[in-house]
């Protein structure tokens, strides 16, 4: 081919090139994007062929092969050294396939790469293993980048490449070409990802830990430098436990264990601990969340370094609304996290003792969410949202009484609460008198029947299968109720015209999505649940238990509708329902766990059989 003389300024661009195509062959740093601006750079100059074939293989090796067969077709064989006649073959070869491109050239004139010599010996194209090891930590146009170390079972050569490099697949499992020969090496991303986690580890544990565990700061900045660079490959993220709030420390850890353990979230190294310097509002659900996860102490001091980049965890902020609901039901489904050891056991049964509560008897939980707690512990929190969530204990006597009639012990749960109860036998104040952490975890987790205004500690009834029901819950439809095997009484709402709101406009004024604020301040006014509402709502429990249960196709039909409206509701996209759970028929099936009390469910039905007679009158 006819090579036209260059300019001084071409032989500085030859110079350049060769220096940028060593670069990128060693390190990988470049993008696709790189590889189309260098063709087009490179377009019309004289450079060698053996130049041109080294960016062509790499090229190639990175995905960009539509354009390469012209190209390819116009270097010449005879003016190559033996190795690069050998590997324009091969490149020849990976284009056009195999047996297309003909016999072998004459060994004196080619040095052929193995995997070449074994393909026509064999018929079979060898995959290499691909067992790559950390090399360093580089920065490339202001970000991190981690470069791995590769030398090529086929060719011996090495590699420096990083974990962005164009030259690895996207998909789990394939294979990529080695840049230098066009072998195919294997790519198993799982396998990759365990042994850059693996080297990770292995760094913080080397890393100089002061007394209390924690890193330096310059180490600390290093340790999430490096986890920003692995990110992109093998992902590390850096979190702490929502200690501050009970009833987010049980929900949020529990719903992440449990979405981790069925691989519901995407594969990462999470690095979780306690942060010392958030208050712990239960310090045995703390230390019962140290036996499930492997806590650390770095782990709150790098996510503070790490908070608003990709390698700070969200599952745990209570700013996070994902997390307060369950698409897949795994807490009603799922088996428990965590149990109780036999001397918890034993720990458990004496406190009940003290209380006057035989070892063999039922017991009731009533939960009753108050402003003392509030005032006391997060005095910053609104008064609308404080006032909104909270119920009138005395609203439950009744309903206290009448499970002392069926049987039941009923304990008064919650801590530091603005009065004391005192309501006859078998009805227990345990949160003015015998309150503990470890008694506030083992009582809801252990109860045979749980009535709460969902508040604090109540979740774990839901995820130790114990029958509940929520009352004057905060609004008339939300998410959860699709995934909790539960019985809700929602507070009833008015508009400010007095009327009812009903369930279906709750859905369209998006209730469960507005602030207390917002929905209080736009004239909207609500009311708590009556002692008998609460009566009838706790009697429909029971007789689910008993066997004793009936309704009508009436109330079905608007519970169905109720069960689409609530799955609408929840926080999760359309699509990542769908793949969290599979197709919505499936998401529906599981929905149907959570109920709304009949008590509510006709009186929302009487109200829009109102609205539709005034419509039409």
């Amino acid at each position: 081919m006819h090579q036209r003389p260059m300019s001084g300024g071409q032989r500085r661009w030859r110079g350049n090139m060769r220096s940028e195509t060593e670069k990128m062959l060693s390190e990988g740093l470049y993008s696709g994007s790189a590889w189309k601006e260098c063709a087009e750079r490179l377009a019309g100059m004289a450079l060698p062929d053996d130049e041109r074939l080294a960016f062509a293989c790499l090229r190639f090796a990175c995905g960009e092969r539509d354009a390469l067969a012209p190209e390819v077709a116009e270097l010449n064989a005879p003016s190559l050294p033996k190795e690069a006649a050998g590997l324009l073959y091969a490149l020849r070869l990976r284009i056009a396939g195999f047996p297309a491109t003909g016999e072998l050239p004459p060994a004196g004139e080619a040095a052929l790469p193995r995997w070449v010599t074994a393909l026509h010996r064999t018929g079979m194209d060898m995959d290499y293993p691909f067992s790559p090891v950390v090399d360093s930590l580089v920065s490339h146009e202001g970000r991190p980048v981690m470069l791995l170390r590769d030398v090529c079972p086929a060719c011996r050569k090495e590699s420096r490449i990083a974990v962005t490099s164009p030259l690895f697949p996207r998909e789990d499992r394939g294979v990529w070409y080695c840049p230098h020969c066009l072998a195919r090496r294997e790519w198993d991303k799982g396998a990759v990802r365990q042994t850059l986690w693996s080297w990770y580890r292995a760094f913080l544990a080397s890393q100089a830990h002061g007394e209390d565990g924690t890193l330096c700061d310059e180490a600390a900045r290093i340790a999430v430098y490096a986890a920003l660079a692995l990110f992109p490959l093998a992902p590390v993220r850096f979190g702490r436990l929502f200690t501050e709030n009970i009833g987010h420390l049980i929900q949020n850890t529990w719903l992440y264990v449990m979405y981790k353990g069925a691989r519901l979230l995407p594969a990462s190294l999470d690095i979780i601990g306690l942060d010392p310097e958030m208050p712990v509002a239960n310090t045995y659900m703390a230390e019962k969340w140290g036996d499930v996860l492997e806590l650390s102490p770095v782990g709150p001091q790098l996510y503070r370094l790490a908070e608003g980049s990709a390698a700070a965890m969200h599952e745990f902020s209570k700013a996070n609304p994902r997390f307060y609901c369950d698409p897949a039901s795994r807490m009603s489904r799922g088996r428990p996290a965590f149990s109780f050891s036999f001397q918890e056991q034993c720990r458990a049964g004496n406190e009940l003792e003290k209380m006057g509560i035989p070892a063999d008897a039922k017991f009731a939980c009533l939960h009753v969410r108050d402003s003392g707690y509030g005032e006391q512990h997060h005095p910053k929190e609104t008064l609308s949202w404080t006032r909104l969530r909270n119920g009138n204990i005395d609203d439950y006597r009744k309903t206290a009484q009448y499970l002392v009639e069926r049987g039941y012990y009923v304990i008064r749960t919650g801590r530091d609460m603005e009065r004391e109860i005192d309501w006859g036998d078998g009805i227990i104040d345990y949160a003015s008198r015998f309150r503990s952490d470890f008694m506030d975890i083992w009582l809801f987790s252990n109860c045979d029947l749980c009535i709460s205004t969902s508040s604090g500690p109540d979740v774990l009834s839901l995820m130790f299968s114990r029958p509940t029901v929520y009352v004057d819950y905060c609004v008339p439809l939300d998410g959860e109720f699709a995934h909790y095997d539960a019985l809700y009484l929602p507070k009833v709402f008015f508009h400010p015209s007095g009327e009812r709101i009903t369930m279906r406009e709750s859905f369209r004024m998006r209730l469960h999505r507005r602030l207390p604020e917002d929905i209080l301040q736009s004239g909207i006014t609500y009311r708590h649940c009556t002692p008998d509402e609460i009566l009838a709502a706790t009697r429909e429990r029971l007789s689910m238990l008993d066997g004793s249960w009936h309704t009508t196709p009436q109330v079905e039909r608007h519970q169905d509708q109720v069960t689409e409206l609530v799955v609408s509701a929840s926080f999760y996209p359309e699509e990542e329902k769908k793949r969290i759970c599979g197709e919505q028929k499936a998401v529906r099936k599981w929905a149907r766990r959570g109920r709304v009390a009949q008590v509510y469910l006709r009186a929302d039905m009487e109200q829009e059989a109102r609205i539709l007679r005034a419509f039409r009158d």
